[in-house]
This record gives structure tokens, C-alpha cells and sequence, in this order.
């Protein structure tokens, strides 16, 4: 019997594939909906975080920024784009390495998949040092939901996948 054969979702490793398959599909839906968000128009009152944690990053508020330098706005949404882009590719690949390769028992996709979330993690916590770094005051809620919501899968997914391949 092969390893996929003997495949349960109830198992460690089962339980790792699901929350990678999550994490995937979680940044394909943010993806989705960033594109759609700024392609209906939207810039709303932020240009990274949120309207508080950008104003103590930039010394003043975004709309403010945006009024007096229109080329901000559109520096805004195509920064956005790229980001909603490459979110998308990395949650497909994600999710692509966890089925076909995780979910196999395949031992280099989970390098893989450890590899793809402490690249995260380092330059998401780069992203916020240089806020804090500027003085802003950065909370969960200023947090896109992005980054600490697929730190919160990608942790237990590693720890219960390696523990299923063990």
C-alpha cells in the first residue's frame, strides 16, 4: 500500500495538508478580493496597513498623501495589484505542493512549504519592524488579516505534517 493510499485526513500529516490547503485558498480569496477592491476603485484611507498605523508611518494621513500627491493613489493600487498577484500564485503553489506532494508523504514538499512560510514570516516582520521602526503604533487590528492569519495556519501545519512524516 502507498503512502496516499494509506492517506487520512484525521492523521497528523491530514490535519497539515487541510491547514495548508486552507492557508492556499485563503490567499487566493485575498487575492480575489484586493483585485476586485481596487479595480472597483477603492483605496479607502490606507495605503499599507490602516489609516492609524500608516499616519504614524508616513507623519501624516493617507488621504492627506493622496490629495497632495495624486500619483500616490495610483503608486497605491499598483503596488496593491502586485501584491494581490504574487498572493495569489504563492496560494495556488501552496496549495499545489500540499496536495501533490504533502499529501503523498513527499518530504521535499514540506521543506517547500517551510521554506514558503518563513519567507513570509521574516519579510511580514520586516514590513512591520519598519513601522515600528517610524514610531507607528501596530496592533493585531492594524494587521492585515493576510499575514497573521496564515502565520497562525502555516505554524500548526508544519509542526503536525512534520509530526506525520516522522
Amino acid at each position: 500500500m502507498t503512502r496516499l493510499e494509506s492517506f487520512s485526513w484525521t492523521s497528523s500529516l491530514g490535519l497539515g495538508v487541510a491547514l495548508f490547503l486552507a492557508a492556499g485558498a485563503f490567499q487566493v480569496l485575498i487575492c480575489v478580493l484586493t483585485a476586485a477592491f481596487v479595480l472597483s476603485g477603492g483605496g479607502g484611507n490606507a495605503l499599507f496597513f490602516t489609516e492609524r498605523s500608516d499616519t504614524g508611518a508616513y507623519g501624516k494621513p493617507p488621504a492627506e498623501i493622496v490629495a497632495s500627491e495624486p500619483g500616490v493613489d495610483t503608486y497605491r493600487h499598483v503596488v496593491w495589484l502586485t501584491w494581490a498577484a504574487f498572493l495569489g500564485a504563492v496560494g495556488v503553489m501552496e496549495a499545489a505542493v500540499a496536495w501533490f506532494g504533502l499529501r503523498e508523504g513527499a518530504s521535499w514538499a514540506l521543506a517547500v512549504l517551510a521554506v514558503e512560510a518563513v519567507l513570509l514570516a521574516v519579510f511580514w516582520a520586516a514590513i512591520i519592524g519598519i513601522y515600528l521602526g517610524k514610531g507607528a503604533a501596530v496592533s493585531l487590528g492594524d494587521v492585515p488579516p493576510l499575514m497573521w492569519l496564515t502565520m497562525a495556519l502555516h505554524a500548526p501545519a508544519l509542526v503536525l505534517a512534520w509530526r506525520g512524516l516522522s
